[in-house]
């Protein structure tokens, strides 16, 4: 069976006519472009060199807010759009606004944060030929000692922990 898609034009606008297998097609094809869109975060990671006096006063300069220094990391700070400006949430790259960052000449590095999707990895046994012999990870009495005496790590793995 062959999907048919046809466009026609009427009455000052198009229409589309199509088999159901067609637009099931299109509509797969739909979900695949949006999942695979990379999303992007209110959340910007920002060297700035000159301390936190500094990566204030510049995040104001560009309408953000600094939220501190980065954990341990000297001159790098979590800069946000202010609150007025836009949601929480951006599902949309910013490149205007960190090219403005990147041209400040006490800023070496600027990233706007993409959320990442997470993936649960799903368990399949080992297939590494000496897995009978290591008992430390699944001890089933195989040299003899009492079975179970193991790092138990077939239950966390099975529950995608690796």
């Amino acid at each position: 069976m062959y999907a048919v898609v046809v466009l026609t034009f009427m009455s000052n606008c198009w229409r589309m006519v199509c088999t159901p297998l067609a637009l099931l097609a299109w509509l797969a094809s739909l979900q695949l472009s949006l999942a695979a869109a990379p999303r992007f975060a209110n959340s910007w990671a920002v060297e700035v060199r000159g301390g936190p006096e500094a990566a204030t006063l510049l995040a104001s300069k560009h309408g953000f807010v600094n939220h501190g220094q980065i954990g341990n990391l000297r001159d790098y700070y979590h800069f946000s759009l202010a609150e007025h400006s836009t949601t929480k949430q951006l599902t949309g790259f910013e490149p205007q606004r960190t090219v403005a960052l990147e041209s400040e000449e006490n800023v070496g590095f600027v990233e706007q944060q993409e959320i990442k999707r997470r993936v649960k990895k799903s368990y399949t046994p080992p297939t590494d030929p000496k897995w009978g012999e290591q008992w430390a990870l699944l001890n089933t009495g195989q040299t003899n000692g009492p079975a179970g005496l193991d790092l138990n790590v077939e239950p966390a793995w099975l529950q995608g922990i690796t």
